[in-house]
């Protein structure tokens, strides 16, 4: 490994960045030229907290390869961690018919559906999870947390200046970091 000196640029290319990048870094990161380019790239964004970002590279995979499961399933997640939930609930729902045995599919897609109000589809899609060896404790606790911030009228979005929620989460975008199990590392579920 090299030392201190190293670019962000080798960090990245390993998967072990030593920090946050800055926004000229991220800037500066090459273009991909293919869907698994984009998708790679989009696992790390999203890895680094950076789920607006990643939704981009996710669309430009998923504009190569619509039919790629894990692309539509990461894209999904990365409108969730936004509050998009109608948008990751057709990503996740594509995600689901291409490849209908993937659970965190059915876990996210449940926690979307628990942001929107829609109980009985949240809780059809918990079971759907669990029965394909998702963990029910984990699972039923976000579904929880969710639903009481959208009963106390909480936002599940930091608001801009807010001290609490996601207070160590601040890479300028003022997004909050994804609360939902995160991003699976780049191969999850291939």
């Amino acid at each position: 490994m090299p030392g201190k000196a190293a670019s962000y640029d080798w960090a990245m290319s390993q998967n072990v960045p030593d920090r946050v990048p800055t926004q000229q870094e991220l800037d500066a990161l090459p273009v991909p030229e293919s869907a698994a380019g984009f998708f790679k790239r989009g696992v790390r964004l999203a890895q680094l907290g950076f789920p607006d970002r990643a939704a981009r590279d996710f669309e430009e995979a998923a504009s190569l390869a619509p039919d790629d499961h894990e692309t539509q399933y990461n894209l999904g997640t990365a409108y969730l961690s936004l509050g998009m939930f109608e948008q990751a609930l057709r990503n996740l729902d594509r995600a689901v018919a291409l490849k209908p045995e993937l659970a965190d599919a059915y876990g996210n897609r449940a926690v979307a559906f628990a942001a929107l109000g829609d109980t009985v589809l949240s809780g059809r899609d918990v079971e759907r999870a669990v029965e394909l060896g998702g963990d029910r404790p984990r699972l039923e606790a976000i579904v929880r947390y969710v639903a009481a911030r959208r009963k106390t009228g909480h936002g599940l979005l930091r608001e801009p200046g807010d001290a609490a929620g996601d207070a160590d989460h601040d890479h300028g975008h003022r997004l909050p970091h994804p609360r939902w199990g995160g991003f699976p590392e780049a191969g999850h579920g291939r």
